[in-house]
């Protein structure tokens, strides 16, 4: 009885602590203080619509991380013809006209399938941007409160969702190396590339959101990833790009040439230009064919 009477107790504060970790989160000052460096991605395809997803500032000038297969032709292997990226608007209001002004055009400076990992250089970055730290070396663990920043398709762009995390992979659809974080956080598509943040803004890893399969074939469906900050940090510093970690030192210099992969072609506007609604006819109309694409494909998943 005494054995059993301990072990309720264990139960309960296990349980209580848990309760106390995640009341903890101020997510109103989590999303202030982190949204501002995540960006929305279009990648195009010989100037037809191909994906859209998130990708997050490492380095104020002009870095962007984010999910290779975003900015990736997989049919063809090559790059996307063109990559947009557009930087959060003071105020979110769901118009695309008034949330997709603040837009650059930029290049493919390293990209790893195996990773699924893609970095970006911003073309005449605006100074200062802001940047999210990664969590320290070993930070999150299973149970660990979690929350997610991107651009759901159907949903606000700069949308906010929480959870936790579920699970730790050491080797992610067995590559090496590949440590990933299953969560019960919910992303969908359009949240690839996006940063999942701890409780103090620290990036604890790269939101993927891909189909998978099982070995045997089945699509695996319902069940979330991101790629571990450690796994993404060892990546930024092979490609010697650098990067914040929440001790606030930049880990490396700042590469300065595009490498690795073949840049993608400008676009012929002018990056960082503040652009009239008429001027973004064209590209909120190519978005909004994307966005109706992915609404079929989510759709046609969960008939």
């Amino acid at each position: 009885m005494r054995a059993r009477i301990r072990a309720a107790a264990a139960c309960l504060l296990v349980w209580a602590s848990g309760i106390a970790y995640a009341q903890e989160i101020d997510y109103a000052a989590l999303y202030k203080k982190t949204a501002p460096a995540v960006v929305y991605v279009a990648a195009f395809i010989d100037e037809t619509p191909a994906r859209s997803g998130a990708g997050f500032v490492v380095a104020a000038d002009g870095l962007v991380l984010t999910s290779r297969h975003v900015v990736w032709d997989e049919a063809r292997d090559r790059p996307a013809g063109r990559v947009l990226v557009f930087l959060k608007p003071e105020r979110v209001t769901g118009r695309s006209q008034d949330d997709l002004v603040r837009r650059y055009d930029a290049v493919i400076f390293k990209e790893d399938k195996n990773q699924d990992l893609a970095l970006l250089k911003l073309r005449d970055a605006p100074a200062n941007l802001a940047t999210l730290a990664f969590a320290p070396e070993g930070s999150g663990q299973v149970g660990a409160p979690t929350a997610a920043i991107g651009h759901p398709v159907g949903g606000s762009r700069w949308s906010l969702t929480t959870g936790r995390i579920s699970g730790e992979i050491a080797d992610l659809e067995g590559v090496r190396g590949r440590g990933a974080w299953q969560m019960e956080t919910a992303i969908n598509p359009g949240n690839s590339g996006g940063p999942l943040l701890d409780k103090d803004g620290g990036v604890l890893g790269v939101n993927s959101v891909i189909v998978r399969k099982a070995p045997d074939g089945t699509v695996v469906e319902g069940v979330a990833f991101a790629v571990r900050s450690e796994a993404a940090t060892a990546w930024l510093k092979a490609a010697q790009a650098a990067f914040v970690t929440a001790s606030a030192a930049p880990a490396a210099a700042a590469p300065t040439t595009p490498v690795a992969a073949t840049p993608v072609k400008a676009g012929p506007a002018k990056p960082g230009t503040v652009f009239a609604p008429s001027q973004l006819e064209k590209t909120k109309r190519e978005l909004e064919g994307l966005e109706e694409e992915m609404r079929d494909e989510v759709r046609r998943r969960n008939p």
